[in-house]
């Protein structure tokens, strides 16, 4: 059984609490997720993409707002995200607090990944939805917009102004209304594009944090650092993990995944090597995985699935999911 795509119960605490200060019931919700409420006593755990999406579908359909992510994420501030926030919070300025934030975004699960670049002009704030089996992320577009819209209000939140928007882009379509979207970002996303990315000016990351706080803020490092290395996977997971990055319409390389990890290609084989695996096997592996994801859940084409996870022309994608499965990709639609 593959190890399923983690997210952050912490998040899933939010937005069930968010739903119930909408008239619904936060027993009730869990109930109709499958989740145990005392399950919410512990936010710095996770659950699986599979428990986190039955949330969401519980949540939207008592609240039947079409734009839950987007008011969830605009209501979003930094205390949401426990010593992560309070970290931020303390930090000296924007930008070390968004560094903060790239850095230890691991340990609110492995969907996404945050990446900050910073231009002479401009700052692009990048959420990765990463190809893993269970990430419901692929084809849901509401947690995502959480996150968009939330990083806007929390970077607003530590600095206490106003930051512009000059930019907002989306990987999943355009919804029929999207006057929220103009509302809360200022101006319309690129929708169906590459990424999901703010961008702002440059120079709002000089700006200082209104409570900052050096006296705390080592301690605060020092607590996720704790965390991080608790979280640390086995190199298989850390592997998989920058092979689902890479994976959309090209195959990951040794080359490109060992520099990555900062290791020699030679390193890196040898380690699979004693963990029982090789790095052929793992992209295999993934490949099947994110194959029958694709063909259960989304509505994607045989061609759009082939193109995605770096087959040279369907042809060669219906010889291996056939290896995989017995089956034909079409056989094996029909089925589900």
């Amino acid at each position: 059984m593959p190890r399923l795509a983690q997210f952050s119960v912490g998040f899933i605490r939010d937005l069930l609490y968010f739903a119930a200060a909408r008239g619904a019931n936060v027993d009730a919700l869990c109930a109709a997720a499958g989740l145990p409420a005392a399950a919410l006593q512990s936010p710095e755990s996770t659950v699986d993409g599979q428990q986190a999406e039955r949330c969401w579908q519980a949540a939207l359909s008592a609240t039947q707002d079409t734009d839950l992510g987007l008011h969830l994420g605009e209501a979003a501030h930094p205390s949401a995200l426990g010593v992560l926030g309070f970290a931020m919070l303390s930090s000296d300025t924007l930008g070390v607090a968004v560094g903060r934030l790239v850095r230890y975004w691991r340990i609110k699960g492995d969907a996404t990944r945050v990446a900050i670049e910073v231009g002479s002009d401009t700052a692009t704030l990048t959420l990765h939805v990463l190809e893993l089996p269970g990430n419901f992320l692929m084809h849901c577009r509401h947690p995502a917009e959480s996150s968009l819209a939330a990083a806007i209000s929390l970077l607003q939140a530590l600095v206490g102004r106003r930051i512009p928007v000059l930019a907002v882009s989306s990987i999943y379509p355009a919804p029929a209304e999207t006057r929220e979207y103009v509302r809360i970002f200022g101006r319309l996303p690129q929708f169906s594009a590459a990424t999901n990315q703010i961008v702002i000016p440059a120079e709002a990351l000089q700006w200082p944090v209104l409570l900052a706080n050096s006296d705390v803020v080592d301690g605060l490092d020092a607590q996720m650092e704790r965390r991080l290395s608790a979280h640390a996977d086995s190199i298989t997971d850390r592997v998989r993990e920058e092979m689902a990055h890479r994976l959309r319409g090209e195959v990951p390389t040794v080359e490109t995944v060992a520099r990555a990890l900062h290791k020699s290609e030679r390193q890196l084989q040898r380690e699979l090597q004693l963990a029982g695996t090789s790095f052929r096997d793992l992209l295999d592996d993934l490949r099947h995985e994110l194959a029958v994801e694709h063909m259960r859940e989304s509505r994607l084409s045989i061609a759009d699935i082939s193109f995605l996870l770096g087959f040279s022309e369907p042809s060669a994608f219906h010889r291996s999911f056939r290896k995989w499965t017995g089956q034909t990709p079409a056989a094996y639609r029909n089925l589900r």
